[in-house]
């Protein structure tokens, strides 16, 4: 009976699993925005997270795999090691007594006796226990027990094609945007301060990281339903509009920089023309120099409007 426990919890969950189809191809787009028919309401949830410049599936396949397998591994467990029990130390009002003869069914059966003879099975039983004579119902090596594990995970591989397709749809919305999860934002801030970017580049590169903490919500569902899969997408999400908010706010606060130390050399510039206008000249060739300078003011003030506006 244990030993064919084991052989119906095998086949019954290699049965179970394969019961889910992995999802067409075709049908990845409809299922992404929660389109697709689902006939069976999936046995397992992964989730979509970004690690570091990656997206992942968690819990990955080799995961899924193990805990699976240690099912199958504990219901063995579970019917293993039972002790033996030698049928003629049951007494006599016992139904499962081996004796010929039967029990006087009009004698007195006492509490007083139910507790002794339970006293002395419960002994037998832990005696049995603790010389490990228990009886082997299976092993987890065997072929039969092997052969479920194996098409079990099977089903798992073929079905995590679906969470994968929708890994390569944010795979691709990110590449549109500079690949976002490669950018170092330290990096990035350093290289547009090298490139001397203007403000208008600036401006459009803020708008489009802006941009993508915003659509991204758009690639998928939150939930997209697939064979075995439920696929949770909203941590990716959040990382991937995390990572873009992280670079725009790097961009701006570059560019608040980079103009902040250009206003105040404007203006440092300013108080120094200032400054000269306004000195006395003692000598011919002061008010010669002076006269020279304020001729040229009206250039360098032009500079530095136009400065100002850019």
């Amino acid at each position: 009976q244990l030993r064919g426990l084991v052989e119906s919890t095998c086949t019954s969950m290699s049965e179970f699993y394969e019961s889910f189809y992995p999802i067409d191809p075709e049908l990845v787009a409809l299922a992404s925005q929660g389109k697709n028919d689902v006939k069976i309401m999936p046995a397992l949830t992964v989730k979509l997270q970004v690690s570091g410049n990656h997206i992942r599936i968690v819990p990955g396949l080799e995961e899924i795999d193990t805990t699976l397998r240690s099912v199958l591994d504990h219901a063995i467990g579970a019917v293993d090691g039972f002790p033996p029990l030698d049928t003629s130390i049951l007494p006599d009002y016992s139904p499962f007594n081996n004796k010929d003869t039967p029990a006087d069914p009009d004698a007195e059966i006492t509490e007083e006796q139910i507790r002794t003879d339970s006293a002395g099975i419960t002994s037998q039983l832990m005696e049995a226990v603790d010389n490990g004579n228990g009886l082997r119902v299976a092993r987890t090596d065997e072929e039969s027990i092997v052969e479920a594990k194996e098409r079990v995970r099977q089903v798992v591989t073929v079905n995590m094609e679906g969470p994968r397709k929708i890994v390569e749809m944010y795979e691709a919305f990110v590449h549109e945007y500079y690949n976002l999860l490669n950018l170092d934002p330290y990096k990035l801030g350093e290289d547009y301060k090298a490139a001397k970017n203007s403000l208008e580049q600036y401006q459009l590169d803020i708008e489009k990281f802006r941009k993508a903490a915003t659509d991204v919500v758009d690639v998928t569902v939150n939930e997209v339903y697939m064979g075995l899969f439920v696929v949770q997408t909203e941590p990716v999400k959040r990382g991937i509009a995390a990572k873009a908010l992280q670079m725009a706010e790097i961009l701006l606060s570059q560019v608040l920089a980079d103009n902040m130390d250009e206003m105040n050399e404007v203006c440092m510039r300013f108080e120094q023309m200032n400054s000269r206008a306004m000195e006395k000249p003692k000598e011919s060739h002061e008010m010669k120099a002076l006269k020279t300078f304020l001729e040229g003011v009206g250039k360098e003030q032009k500079v530095l409007h136009d400065k100002i506006l850019k």
